[in-house]
């Protein structure tokens, strides 16, 4: 299944645009993709996935949101697909910059561990997000040391505005 970089954000840029684009530094460019599927009269839309920049501390790290897969491509690997090119580019720029890196995502661990991914806070990875519960963060944030030169970042995980999370600094 081909993934075209950068097609998300240009196909759905009246979605993103007044999100995402008008805050540059609030998701990373050129790591958004998008899988297509093959059909007789034209590819058809699978899925897509985008890593957007968050915090670790005051460390720069990437958090994986968002993987989507039409439900008539579940179960084809269109999701896996996508999740292991965006890893491959994440892990380029983390070579490129030489700086610790990280990606985090908020997911179902059971799906996400066939990445790497494992639990955040077995490297004193953090979060808060009003409305959800402790346990439930812990169960479910997950990191992934893409810079094994570095130990794992560690701190809590804020995310730009953008994302619209209560993570309680107004507190």
């Amino acid at each position: 299944m081909p993934c075209s970089r950068g097609s998300f954000l240009q196909a759905t840029k009246r979605n993103w645009s007044p999100t995402y684009g008008a805050n540059p530094a609030a998701w990373e460019p050129g790591i958004s993709l998008v899988a297509h599927a093959d059909t007789a009269d034209s590819p058809e839309l699978a899925g897509y996935v985008l890593l957007s920049r968050c915090w670790v501390g005051s460390w720069p790290a990437l958090a994986l949101a968002t993987l989507a897969v039409h439900p008539n491509h579940r179960g084809r690997g269109a999701g896996t697909t996508l999740v292991h090119q965006a890893l491959e580019l994440a892990g380029k720029l983390a070579q490129e910059t030489n700086a610790p890196t990280s990606v985090i995502v908020l997911g179902d661990p059971a799906y996400y561990c066939r990445f790497g991914f494992r639990p955040a806070a077995h490297s004193g990875v953090r979060a808060y997000i009003d409305g959800m519960t402790p346990a439930e963060l812990a169960q479910n944030l997950q990191a992934l040391n893409l810079t094994p030169d570095y130990p794992p970042l560690a701190g809590e995980v804020t995310w730009p505005a953008e994302y619209r999370l209560d993570q309680g600094d107004d507190l």
